[in-house]
């Protein structure tokens, strides 16, 4: 499987995850950015609100490799999915306990040990609940030609991005549907190579207006919010995972990426494996603040000159040692999975679908 990895799609990962790191910053600095004067600090916290394309991205990319799987559930994939956030959650808020930066509360020390039940990481939960959906998405994708495929794209781009982005509704939409949707984009990029965005002129031109308009409605918004205060709250709307905008600008960087020549790059596709890592501990309900307020302190640059310096020494630092603990992580806990538990969990997985066609043939389920 790793040498399969296209690394310049690996790199995009990671930079969709850096993004979401980035978005962090802005999101969790302790002040709400439109109580903010109108000025290039302000500006800059907005347009980097990037983490909505980052998660774009990731799905995209997840629909473009996962699509091509055949061979159904695997138990084993999800059990090590779970425990891996399961660490994360259950690990960060012992450690936090036990340096007295957190109360012990035996309610939060069982939402720790649920993350996906409690929805701690939101993003973790839909995503292991795609996961398990994905083989009955793929044979349902897969049973649609070109055409329909294409049509059951747009469908959902027009009710669930375009009028939602005019209208502000979202149409009965979670993000489940969202994730879906995202998925289906990508299988159809993965499943059939010739098509429009093979054009690198066409990918680069959508990616630089629907720069300039992200850029421009925050500009817009941030103005005509101070005169008529309606706007303030709304300066970041087009960023949102249902616009349109955000949607063709993580598409069209996505096929940018897909359509460069294919290379293999073990640092990249090393790194890439970790980076899923990145965002559980980062964004870990009982660490954030601690990590951006209290340890970076955030707070304090937002109306700084060095607010851009600080942003990008504090990502990078973040990412850097996020990336490390998920390698140790990995090395140690990964091997003991896949050496002492994975053949535990492919044989319970054997058993429940025995149990299950036991089921289906004493109903004469066919």
């Amino acid at each position: 499987m790793k040498k399969s990895r296209n690394s310049n799609i690996e790199l995009l990962r990671i930079i969709s995850i850096i993004m979401i790191v980035i978005s962090h910053y802005s999101i969790h600095n302790g002040i709400l950015k439109y109580t903010m004067p109108v000025g290039f600090n302000r500006f800059f916290l907005e347009i980097s609100t990037l983490g909505n394309i980052g998660t774009i991205i990731f799905i995209l990319i997840t629909g473009y490799y996962l699509s091509k799987n055949d061979n159904g559930l695997k138990l084993t994939k999800i059990f090590k999915l779970y425990l891996q956030i399961l660490f994360y959650s259950v690990f960060i808020y012992i450690v936090l306990v036990i340096f007295k930066l957190e109360p012990f509360n035996i309610k939060v020390l069982i939402k720790v040990f649920l993350p996906i039940s409690f929805e701690e990481y939101w993003f973790a939960s839909v995503y292991i609940l795609l996961y398990i959906f994905h083989p009955y998405i793929n044979r349902l994708l897969n049973k649609l030609d070109r055409k329909e495929h294409f049509k059951l794209v747009l469908t959902g781009l027009i009710i669930f991005s375009f009028l939602s982005t005019i209208t502000t509704k979202k149409y009965f939409a979670n993000e489940l549907i969202q994730f879906i949707l995202f998925y289906s984009i990508g299988a159809y990029l993965s499943k059939y190579k010739n098509n429009i965005f093979n054009n690198q002129k066409l990918n680069k031109i959508i990616l630089i207006v629907s720069s300039l308009i992200l850029i421009s409605s925050v500009i817009f918004f941030d103005i005509v919010g101070t005169k008529v205060n309606l706007f303030n709250q709304n300066s970041v709307y087009l960023f949102s995972r249902t616009s349109i905008i955000s949607i063709a600008f993580a598409v069209s960087l996505f096929n940018i990426f897909i359509n460069k020549k294919e290379k293999n790059n073990t640092h990249i596709n090393s790194i890439s494996t970790c980076v899923f890592g990145v965002y559980l501990i980062s964004d870990n309900n009982y660490i954030r603040n601690i990590l951006w307020s209290d340890i970076l302190k955030n707070k304090n640059y937002i109306n700084s000159i060095f607010l851009v310096p600080h942003m990008i020494i504090s990502v990078a630092i973040v990412f850097i040692i996020c990336i490390y603990i998920e390698y140790i992580r990995k090395f140690i806990l990964d091997n003991i999975y896949e050496k002492h538990i994975s053949n535990y969990i492919e044989k319970l997985q054997l058993k429940l679908e025995n149990t299950f066609n036991k089921i289906c043939n004493k109903f004469k389920i066919n």
